[in-house]
């Protein structure tokens, strides 16, 4: 008996309540589940929703040609905008890494019915939900990441003449863009093509970029300073008491800027949504390490001795995690150990990022180096978001999938661009 009632209730399951939720365009609250591409089918867009999906342009990971982007991007436009008397405000939604058509289309929706509900928000901008391949193939997922970082770059170009259409476009007002995740290093390599199309500073109104997976420290300047001392030596002139004896001191000093420190400047506002517990971007980043500046990888410090002078551990540093107060810095200072035989030689390295039961003695340190990097962010309209002040999204990651977090966070990025207009 009791197994012919569980039949029943799974034919009843199969029949009538998992086709009603399939078909179900939005649930009622707290998290819309993009990742059912049923899901993404179903959902109606409403007016003012548009795709404008590159995967026609782009044959595997080639470059895409100057001219067919352009011709695309000019129709996508026209679509998007017909002929009116007045302005419409344009949002662009760029999504982030592994994420195909169906589930950028079902992103899109969702932000285009909060932006239409949320106050400070323009319920009559037109949305377009740019569609680029980062979906990962195969596996390991670190090898996939850093493969559709490649197609980033790529897509970029598309989005750049998309951006410059609308710009040109007396029909399109205020341009907005929202990018999350890895859709953050498509976004400012787009702002980088038109800086160098010649576009001004504040020729994008805004651009938000949602727990993005670039270099923190790519829109920001910097400088370097490498000390290297021989603290042995030193003790060593100390007991003499020789003026005669200097030990050598070797300073150099350098600075530069991140990759999108100068083309960050087309974005009229610049906001940046920041939380602590972002483990996605943890591992995406290789934990603990901090890319610089414009090639994203020299010079660095490295994992294990970052340090912050303030005293905070040096985390992952895309932009999407808090940066740190303070200069990061580390100390190398390579210890002489006894040995079996009773004599020295070389041990383990003691820097910052370990926490010994007290410093090396100096005689046992033969040559210390220490790198110390300052920064400097010089964006004039530059926010962030501290996703921790706003209702808890399910994934730290995505904010934007969770309901109440999106319309918070949409109200917030709304009310900044409205102060920034003056309005």
């Amino acid at each position: 008996m009791i197994r012919c009632n569980v039949n029943a209730a799974l034919r009843f399951l199969l029949v009538a309540v998992v086709p009603t939720m399939m078909a179900t365009p939005l649930p009622a609250g707290g998290t819309t589940v993009c990742d059912e591409e049923a899901l993404a089918r179903e959902m109606i867009a409403p007016d003012g929703f548009g795709l404008a999906d590159v995967y026609p342009l782009m044959s595997g990971d080639v470059p895409v040609r100057p001219e067919r982007a352009e011709a695309w991007a000019s129709e996508v436009i026209a679509g998007m905008f017909p002929e009116s008397n007045g302005t419409r405000s344009l949002v662009v939604h760029v999504h982030g890494f592994d994420t195909e058509g169906p589930k950028a289309r079902c992103q899109g929706i969702l932000i285009k019915r909060s932006l239409d509900t949320t106050g400070d928000a323009r319920p009559d901008a037109a949305l377009i939900s740019f569609v680029w391949p980062s979906k990962r193939v195969g596996w390991p997922w670190v090898t996939n990441f850093s493969n559709r970082q490649g197609a980033a770059t790529i897509a970029a170009m598309p989005l750049s003449r998309l951006l410059l259409a609308a710009i040109r476009d007396n029909r399109v007002g205020e341009i907005v863009v929202i990018a999350h995740s890895l859709g953050a290093q498509v976004a400012m390599d787009a702002l980088d093509n038109l800086a160098r199309a010649g576009i001004a500073p504040g020729g994008v109104d805004a651009v938000i970029l949602v727990q993005g997976a670039i270099p923190a420290v790519s829109i920001r300047a910097w400088s370097g300073t490498m000390e290297v001392r021989h603290p042995a030596y030193e003790q060593w002139c100390l007991v003499r008491d020789d003026f005669r004896c200097k030990p050598p001191i070797v300073v150099e000093h350098g600075s530069g800027a991140g990759r999108y420190f100068g083309s960050s400047l087309v974005a009229g506002t610049l906001i940046v949504t920041t939380a602590n517990y972002d483990r996605t971007l943890w591992h995406a980043f290789g934990t603990d390490e901090l890319h610089m500046p414009s090639d994203q990888s020299r010079p660095q410090t490295t994992p294990r001795p970052g340090r912050i002078l303030s005293g905070g551990e040096v985390r992952s540093l895309a932009i999407g995690n808090p940066f740190p107060e303070g200069n990061a810095y580390n100390i190398f200072a390579p210890v002489m150990m006894p040995d079996i035989t009773g004599g020295r030689g070389m041990g383990a390295e003691f820097g910052a990022g370990a926490i010994p039961l007290a410093p090396p003695d100096p005689l046992d340190v033969m040559e210390q180096t220490t790198i110390t990097y300052a920064f400097d962010l010089q964006h004039p309209r530059y926010h962030e978001i501290p996703l921790e002040g706003l209702p808890k999204p399910d994934d730290w990651h995505s904010p934007l999938a969770t309901d109440a977090t999106r319309e918070a966070l949409l109200a917030e990025v709304w009310r900044i661009i409205a102060a920034a207009r003056g309005e």
